[in-house]
């Protein structure tokens, strides 16, 4: 399962939509209610558009479409969230500064043709791009102004780090691997392999991956990385030794494992990273109490 995260500043690829109407939309197109706010679906499917780079009614509703449109819908409605908790507590984003990335935007796009057209087919005005950037410091404003409440973050973070060691315990690989399309080939490598040929050098020659030219080799990944069948086998094998003929949906693998890392780094070693964590979570924890407090609807089925 992927953890929820608060702490994303990307304009393409984690994109925040305002959700406050300019007129009052019709009961037919609201798709969720937050107190007195609405989010319509014209709303929904701009973001949409944006996060997913297709329209929300393209191709068939399956369980995923349906699970992410739901994942899209949650989004909107946290920012609305966030959004209320500011104007409340009267606190507001820098707007010069909004200004500037929205100004540095544009001009990383004005000479993009693929970008353009992107923006043009699917109605993204200037006006709502402008707006996007705007809601993304919203969401910033509220993660640094919630993680002020914690009065001693070191200490915090001391305590976090003990009690999730699970989360930041080293269990890596380093691998290398051949890949090729059928079992055949496959075979006669690895017959190659068993009688003392060189793995990197039938890697360069043989293998289909991007890896190929350094040897096959992949670098250090930790479980979840790789398709299943590739992990299983890889994680399983000692340094040095090379697995027999693994299959996945790429083709058929033989994987030499280089070198292997099982610690727990210290806390001087990963403080940052235990930092921005806790931080999240913490984040996340008010969020959820934040919008307890609220009334919200949501009508999941007018998104199909």
């Amino acid at each position: 399962m992927i953890k929820r995260q608060l702490f994303i500043f990307t304009l393409i690829c984690f994109l925040i939509l305002s959700v406050t109407a300019c007129a009052a939309p019709s009961e037919e197109n609201v798709v969720a209610k937050i107190n007195e706010r609405t989010v319509t679906y014209g709303q929904f499917s701009k973001y949409y558009i944006l996060l997913t780079g297709s329209k929300p009614d393209a191709g068939e509703d399956s369980e995923e479409t349906q699970q992410l449109k739901s994942n899209v819908l949650d989004k909107i409605v946290e920012l609305e969230i966030i959004k209320d908790y500011l104007t409340q507590n009267n606190i507001s984003i820098d707007t010069v500064e909004m200004e500037k990335q929205y100004t540095a935007y544009k001009d990383s796009i004005k000479d993009d043709a693929d970008a353009q057209k992107f923006l043009e087919e699917n109605s993204i005005s200037d006006e709502f791009l402008k707006q996007v950037i705007s809601d993304q410091f919203y969401v910033e404003k509220f993660s640094n102004t919630i993680v002020e409440e914690i009065e001693d973050p070191e200490t915090e973070a001391e305590k976090y780090y003990d009690s999730h060691k699970d989360q930041f315990f080293l269990d890596q690989v380093k691998a290398s691997h051949i890949l090729v399309k059928t079992k055949e080939e496959a075979e006669e490598i690895k017959q190659k392999l068993d009688t003392g040929d060189n793995f990197e050098e039938l890697a360069k020659e043989h293998s289909i991956d991007g890896s190929a030219q350094a040897g096959g080799d992949l670098g250090y990944f930790s479980k979840g990385r790789m398709v299943k069948p590739f992990e299983d086998a890889a994680f399983a094998l000692e340094i040095g030794e090379i697995s027999d003929i693994v299959q996945s949906q790429f083709g058929f693998h033989i994987i030499k494992v280089t070198d292997k890392i099982n610690e727990m780094p210290s806390l001087d070693e990963i403080y940052n990273q235990v930092l921005t964590a806790m931080y999240n979570d913490y984040a996340l924890q008010r969020l959820d109490e934040i919008k307890s407090t609220m009334t919200i609807e949501k009508y999941p089925k007018k998104l199909s």
